[in-house]
């Protein structure tokens, strides 16, 4: 099973649990349930709009064969995080998403400059 398919059963016995205590309880729980059921899929997207951005960057890096040493001095990202960025499916760092789409605007800049150089 994917890690996603784990999330959506968790999340699928929170929101049951959420309505057993709702049943069973005099407190209303429904902004705090308002507030995972806009923040769950909203989180979800925003990761996966993020992981495609670092997945360009890693492909334009690819397709200009340069060394991880050099994308650190572009970016300004340490060696040591750029390579914990490299996972496909699950990163395990996600540097500012600024960082990024100047790291990958600047990358087309020299891909576009060897482009017309040759």
């Amino acid at each position: 099973m994917k890690k996603s398919n784990y999330l959506y059963i968790l999340y699928g016995v929170w929101i049951a649990m959420f309505f057993v205590l709702t049943f069973f309880s005099s407190k209303n729980y429904s902004l705090f349930f308002l507030y995972a059921v806009i923040m769950f899929p909203t989180s979800q997207y925003v990761m996966k709009k993020r992981k495609a951005e670092i997945n360009q960057m890693w492909g334009l890096v690819e397709e200009l064969d340069m060394p991880i040493q050099t994308l650190s001095q572009i970016s300004g990202i340490g060696v040591l995080d750029l390579k914990a960025t490299k996972f496909k499916d699950n990163g395990a760092y996600f540097p500012s998403q600024k960082q990024v789409k100047q790291t990958i605007e600047q990358l087309k800049q020299i891909k576009n400059s060897t482009a017309e150089n040759q």
